[in-house]
């Protein structure tokens, strides 16, 4: 079933769609930012499974990364809730809601 949805609506759902991915930015909201390892612990969830979730949130700029996975080197990288997106996506799905 794939039922018919507004773009906001849809949108929102692709990106906050799970449990997995609402604990992770809830953690990062509350807690401050952290590695995969420091979440996996927080969350009491697998790196792997991690790190599917952490990128689409990545690739849809609600959480940033420091420094970027595109600086060369095995660098220890800090995830962070990037706070005018998130209230970006937030706010298309009450106004999805409310229509």
């Amino acid at each position: 079933m794939n039922p018919r949805l507004s773009s906001d609506l849809a949108a929102a759902s692709d990106i906050l769609g799970t449990r997995l991915r609402l604990a992770i930015l809830e953690s990062l909201a509350q807690r401050g930012p952290a590695s995969r390892s420091e979440l996996s612990r927080r969350l009491e969830v697998s790196v792997d499974s991690l790190r599917l979730h952490l990128t689409l949130l990545e690739d849809e700029n609600v959480v940033t990364v420091k420094p970027p996975r595109n600086e060369p080197g095995r660098l220890l990288r800090r995830y962070s809730v990037n706070d005018d997106r998130l209230a970006e996506v937030l706010a298309a799905l009450n106004r999805a809601l409310r229509h």
